[in-house]
């Protein structure tokens, strides 16, 4: 097993070599002690290929416009973004990282109306990793909205699922957690929550309570999802009884809606929203309460298929520091052979008889490297020791993804890490 932990410090020293005579990267940090009060501080002074090291802090949403960056929270920082991120305009072989950011929680003293994340208009690509946008941080709003992009992928993020609305609940069924239009996304070992249906209120207004969001929503897009789980929102609450009125319950949101879209499953677990509850009759010389709501569907709209193979994970906790200990983790089924795809650039396409998107590119040096055999737990953990980087190297960003081959000879693709690798501080 050293030998195969001794290749892949080798590839990967090779690599961060390449990726610092291709394009110096400067480190630019931010936060109370950092070189910028804020990201989007950091973000102006910023070019292309350069990465963005936040400290523990609250901070203003941010924009990308046109600019090959990665945003990544220090390790073992807590970074909260107040705010709408967006990320829009890149031209292609241009990338984006978002990493380990969480949407601060809302709050009736500080509501937020938008989106929390917000893709829009990228040939290039766009990485977002450990995120999570709050469940409660929205309303009415998609946590996460994508529009003409051709390459988006998410991996281990928690996005959705608002409690129900604190404004306005009358007025609106709730919103997809995640909204997906005219674009290409890839969604591994993430969580989604659709937000609740509105409730109903007085009369003119509507007694009846609104449907719940769906947890994915797909327009015009192709969508590949693995690991994970995507569950509607459950309906709004119908109307206690006013003017001799109750009102019925929301139907549930569906974990899918599809529309002119192409949406694959892998190992995904569906969970229909329940349906809202009727409105009581304790009041107003009512006596009956108003029926529940229906509960939703896993799928609603066309072109969904499910793929009978098993998810597998690769997870590595980034950034990592030059010559210091760092963990890899594969998970997947027991017997696998597990390699890892290395490159300096993201990609998104398709290979013959491989399950998953091939999310690295394969241009320039594109190593694949062994890393050994899953064991009977069906977790292959490895305690490796990150390179040392050449004198006068801030750090590099470097794109990682799982290969697994099954004991029946299938080949399956697990997730993409985007794996910072940092210079020593003093």
């Amino acid at each position: 097993m050293r030998t195969l932990r001794n290749v892949f410090l080798g590839v990967l020293v090779s690599l961060v070599t390449c990726a610092v005579a291709e394009a110096r990267s400067d480190v630019l940090t931010v936060g109370p002690a950092g070189d910028h009060p804020g990201i989007q501080e950091a973000l102006q002074a910023a070019s292309d290929g350069d990465i963005v090291l936040v400290a523990s802090d609250t901070y203003p949403g941010f924009e990308v416009d046109g600019l090959s960056v990665t945003v990544v929270a220090g390790r073992g920082e807590t970074v909260e973004i107040d705010g709408t991120v967006s990320v829009r305009n890149l031209a292609p072989g241009q990338r984006v990282v978002l990493s380990g950011l969480t949407w601060r929680t809302y709050s009736f003293t500080s509501p937020s109306f938008d989106v929390g994340l917000e893709l829009a208009d990228n040939a290039g690509a766009v990485r977002v990793e450990r995120c999570a946008i709050d469940p409660s941080q929205r309303d009415r709003v998609a946590a996460v909205t994508v529009t003409a992009c051709d390459s988006v992928a998410l991996a281990h993020c928690q996005l959705g699922g608002a409690d129900s609305a604190i404004l306005f609940e009358a007025f609106l069924p709730g919103t997809a957690a995640l909204s997906v239009t005219d674009s290409v996304v890839s969604l591994q070992s993430c969580v989604l929550l659709g937000e609740v249906g509105g409730n109903g209120n007085i009369p003119s207004f509507g007694a009846h309570g609104l449907e719940g969001g769906p947890a994915l929503e797909a327009v015009g897009s192709e969508v590949f999802v693995s690991g994970g789980s995507l569950t509607g929102g459950p309906g709004g609450s119908g109307a206690s009884c006013v003017f001799g009125t109750q009102g019925s319950g929301g139907p549930g949101g569906p974990a899918v809606r599809s529309t002119s879209s192409t949406v694959t499953l892998r190992d995904v677990v569906l969970d229909p929203g329940a349906g809202g509850p009727g409105g009581t009759g304790s009041v107003s010389g009512c006596f009956d309460q108003g029926p529940s709501g229906l509960p939703g569907t896993e799928i609603e709209g066309d072109a969904v298929s499910t793929v009978a193979v098993a998810h597998r994970e690769l997870l590595i906790d980034v950034p990592v520091e030059e010559a210091s200990p760092f963990d890899v983790t594969v998970r997947g089924e027991s017997g696998d052979l597990v390699a890892v795809l290395l490159n300096l650039a993201p990609a998104h396409a398709s290979l013959p008889a491989v399950s998953g998107p091939l999310l690295v590119g394969q241009s320039g040096p594109s190593p694949v490297v062994l890393l050994g055999t899953v064991p009977a737990d069906g977790e292959l953990a490895l305690a490796l020791v990150s390179p040392e980087l050449r004198p006068g190297v801030p750090g590099a960003t470097v794109f990682a993804q799982g290969m697994l081959r099954g004991a029946d000879g299938s080949l399956v693709l697990a997730n993409q890490v985007s794996l910072v690798v940092l210079a020593a501080g003093p």
